[in-house]
């Protein structure tokens, strides 16, 4: 991974941002890069934990607030019902979310993470900030 930021260190750096009249169009490229590369290491370090990002991108929602309906995780993040429909399947497939009966509507079912997810969660989190870290030591300038 530290070959692929290599190159950026120098752009990050800000020497001469002033006189470069693309940095704002450079910037935006430079952070799309930074984004792809991150998804690209969490979907390393996630596969021992048995689960995609989208996977992941969902059990994360749903442990910010329990109990949520497929129809309020869809409008969050911003896909169709028929998606989060199957990445709910998958994740209770795997026993790290369940659906349960809304006490007031029958029709209604609500997302829950399981003990399972919880514990995923947590390391997930564990694993996103050892990547973090990771990704700053390698852009933080050197102290030689």
């Amino acid at each position: 991974m530290s070959e692929a930021i290599t190159p950026y260190r120098e752009a990050l750096s800000g020497k001469d941002v002033k006189q470069d009249r693309d940095w704002i169009i450079r910037l935006g490229f430079l952070i799309h890069d930074a984004a792809r590369l991150r998804r690209i290491v969490l979907d390393e370090k996630f596969k021992p934990l048995e689960i995609t990002r989208s996977q992941a991108w969902l059990m994360a929602y749903v442990s910010r607030e329990d109990g949520q309906t497929q129809s309020d995780l869809a409008e969050q993040m911003s896909l169709g019902k028929v998606a989060i429909g199957g990445l709910i399947d998958r994740l209770e497939k795997t026993e790290m979310i369940e659906r349960r009966a809304d006490l007031t509507d029958r029709r209604v079912r609500k997302i829950f993470l399981t003990e399972k997810g919880k514990k995923v969660i947590l390391l997930m989190r564990d694993i996103t900030m050892e990547a973090n870290d990771e990704a700053y030591l390698q852009l933080a300038p050197s102290s030689t």
